[in-house]
């Protein structure tokens, strides 16, 4: 699980901010399920690592930081991230049901309020540091 998670094509760039599709159908939009997934995994390797069994996500990241894998602040960041980037998906998904679309999470960020564009890029920079920490877990591992 910690390898297929370490694969994601994240959408993320250099600086930090969130890299859209630059042709297609999905021109100017990316998948935030994508970063959703990122966190989500997360928090299921290290239940996994630390023998949380909590459910869902946001109770796995208290679970975690209760039991002292994660700190604190940790914990904050990866809980706010995924509350940012399901409030985000389930807006957009809510939007088009109502204008009778089928469900996507796929996500302009120009057509973000400021604020949500600055807390995406808070989401992402979380979702970052998630890889970052399974990849030295998965070194860790493997060593």
């Amino acid at each position: 699980m910690a390898n297929n998670a370490l694969l994601y094509k994240m959408p993320v760039g250099f600086r930090g901010a969130v890299t859209v599709e630059d042709e297609g159908e999905h021109r100017g939009t990316f998948d935030i399920k994508q970063l959703v997934r990122v966190i989500t995994d997360f928090a299921r390797i290290y239940a996994l690592r630390g023998d949380v069994a909590a459910v869902p996500t946001v109770n796995r990241l208290a679970a975690l930081a209760g039991a002292n894998v994660l700190d604190r602040a940790e914990k904050e960041s990866f809980s706010q991230a995924f509350d940012t980037l399901m409030r985000l998906r389930l807006r957009r998904q809510a939007a088009l049901a109502g204008a009778g679309a089928p469900a996507d999470n796929r996500i302009k960020p120009s057509e973000l309020s400021q604020a949500d564009q600055l807390a995406l890029r808070e989401a992402a920079a979380a979702a970052v540091e998630a890889i970052n920490k399974l990849k030295y877990l998965v070194k860790f591992l493997i060593v």
